[in-house]
């Protein structure tokens, strides 16, 4: 992905999609009323996923990248963007 793309979305908010949600301490499921679609998030779309609460992908982006130090800034914006793309193809998210 290119680095233009990045800068495009960065200043983009992800707004949540009213959806169901079910949690254990290893799984968490997203069940989209609409198309009764299950969706399990591993721990790191878990975590882009709730860091939609206002924030910029941007924003975003700083957080995940606190989280794991040791992971290079462009290769956390890329699968963060990557990440965030499919949340909102999957109609899980709205990038406004």
């Amino acid at each position: 992905m290119e680095n233009y793309v990045i800068d495009i979305l960065k200043e983009l908010r992800p707004e949540k999609i009213d959806v169901k949600k079910f949690r254990n301490e290893n799984e968490f499921l997203i069940v989209r009323e609409k198309t009764k679609k299950i969706l399990i998030l591993n721990r790191t779309a878990r975590e882009i996923y709730n860091s939609c609460r206002g924030s910029t992908v941007d924003k975003i982006i700083s957080i995940m990248c606190m989280k794991y130090p040791n992971i290079s800034k462009e290769k956390i914006s890329i699968d963060t963007v990557m990440c965030l793309r499919d949340l909102e193809r999957r109609e899980l998210i709205a990038l406004r």
